[in-house]
């Protein structure tokens, strides 16, 4: 298969490899072979080739991996610099720089820093750009400092769609990265407080393999305790019941003890005294997630909060209880109750109400309420005609873990009314959307906030805390137009 050939849509993806062949940090050929299921080193860099994806001629400091959908393409590049000098942002800036030679950026995230372990950091940033020709293209990059090297990577997509779908085979490339000239973290001593650290909170503590290698891990998990059953979890709490006390462990998304940095966790115990009276506790966690609160003799239900700082705000979010057991439900404070809870970043509710979901949500309309009355889009494009939202992370998600682009599909007929869309991680937002008719034709909409409805390609989402809920967060309207 020819895929790495220029096509028709594919010019971002050429334009943007040749940039930086030309900044002479790269040196592929673009002769494609097969790399399904490869793995190879790369300078003390493990790779795994993301399946199906084609590698162009490797040389001794890059890898190049392609694919084709549709007449578009997308393009992973993995590439091991020297060791460098200076600040490590700035020669990511660099490197980025080069990448985009050339090209004109329409919107770009903040560069994010989160440390992966004592030894190296992480950076990513992301961005819309036209090349010369005014052709569009999404790209997204990450590096890594391991031994004081760049370790580059860049994923570029000539389409909208290719770039949301490609996304997930980004992280997994990410996460089967292993340097093996990286220590492993310190058990004690050098690592900084464990409450303070940003590893801890975003999933990219490293692991260890036997020879000593490694690993990056970026992106959600689910190990930890998110891999037990909630029978396993009660189970495991009513062992370690303490007589008139209420206790519990609190976990963060990758089911790790709870220690991210600037966040506050809040447990509020309320019920009914033995002697009938009504009363309530409220306590915190420690920096480990551990929380112990004594209480009256009596009946208790308990729930938990954070206070997660996000984009200048602190926002509260509701934390599950893991046990399977209704929150609401009361039990006896005698022998002690115990009740561990985790951080979702999406997902439904347990036990809540039908369409409760973990993460944000926003309401997005067919324009201001006149416009959908008169001037509908589905008065004006054919049925099954949808519009297709997609956010792009300005930075991390609320939990630090690195930002993702997400696409939110829309019906026509509930967006004359405002359609909720909900179930995705809490972060800061930059919106586009365009809308797709039944025969594959797509059209790049106008996206404004609500109110004020002052329409750009793109608009900037927050999320804010409402006092009257106690901070939890708001729900944006987005409105959108032709």
């Amino acid at each position: 298969m020819r895929r790495c050939r220029k096509s028709a849509g594919s010019g971002v993806v050429v334009a943007c490899l040749a940039a930086v062949v030309a900044y002479g940090m790269f040196a592929s050929s673009v002769g494609a072979q097969s790399a399904a299921g490869k793995t190879g080193p790369l300078e003390n860099t493990i790779y795994k080739a993301p399946p199906g994806w084609q590698e162009a001629a490797p040389n001794a400091t890059t890898r190049t991996f392609l694919s084709q959908e549709n007449g578009q393409q997308a393009l992973i590049i993995l590439m091991r610099g020297p060791r460098f000098q200076g600040d490590f942002k700035q020669a990511f800036a660099a490197a980025v720089q080069a990448a985009q030679q050339g090209n004109k950026i329409v919107q770009q995230t903040a560069i994010s820093e989160e440390p992966a372990a004592e030894d190296y950091t992480v950076l990513t940033q992301a961005m819309v750009y036209d090349d010369k020709d005014g052709k569009r293209g999404w790209s997204e990059y990450v590096a890594a400092d391991p031994d004081q090297h760049l370790v580059f990577i860049g994923f570029i997509a000539s389409a909208q769609d290719l770039f949301v779908k490609d996304a997930a085979v980004l992280q997994q490339f990410l996460k089967d990265l292993t340097f093996t000239d990286v220590k492993p973290a310190a058990a004690t001593g050098t690592r900084a407080d464990a409450a303070g650290t940003r590893a801890d909170a975003i999933g990219n503590q490293p692991s260890t393999t036997s020879d000593g290698t490694t690993i990056i891990k970026l992106g959600h998990g689910t190990g930890g305790v998110w891999a037990k059953k909630p029978e396993a979890i009660y189970a495991a709490e009513q062992q370690r019941r303490v007589p008139g006390k209420v206790t519990g462990k609190v976990y963060d998304a990758q089911g790790r003890p709870f220690r991210l940095a600037g966040c506050e966790v809040l447990i509020h115990v309320w019920g009914v005294t033995a002697n009938g009276e009504r009363t309530f506790f409220d306590g915190q966690a420690d920096a480990d997630g551990r929380y112990e609160i004594p209480v009256a003799h009596g009946l208790y239900a308990v729930n938990c909060t954070a206070k997660m700082p996000l984009g200048g705000q602190v926002l509260a979010v509701d934390l599950e209880v893991l046990d399977g057991r209704r929150p609401s439900l009361k039990e006896d404070s005698t022998p002690g109750i115990v009740k561990d809870f985790g951080l979702k970043l999406t997902g439904p509710v347990f036990d809540g109400r039908p369409g409760d979901y973990h993460g944000g949500s926003i309401v997005v309309t067919d324009g201001p309420g006149y416009h959908s009355l008169f001037d509908a889009l589905d008065r004006r494009y054919p049925p099954g005609t949808t519009v297709q939202v997609l956010l792009i992370p300005r930075g991390a998600f609320i939990d630090g873990t690195p930002g993702q682009p997400i696409r939110l599909d829309c019906d026509l007929q509930k967006m004359k009314t405002g359609q909720t869309l909900v179930d995705f991680p809490l972060g800061l937002y930059t919106v586009a959307a365009r809308l797709v008719t039944p025969d594959g034709k797509t059209r790049d909409l106008k996206v404004g906030g609500f109110p004020g409805e002052q329409y750009a390609a793109t608009v900037d989402i927050a999320f804010v805390p409402q006092a009257e809920l106690n901070g939890r967060p708001s729900v944006p309207n987005i409105c959108v137009t032709d």
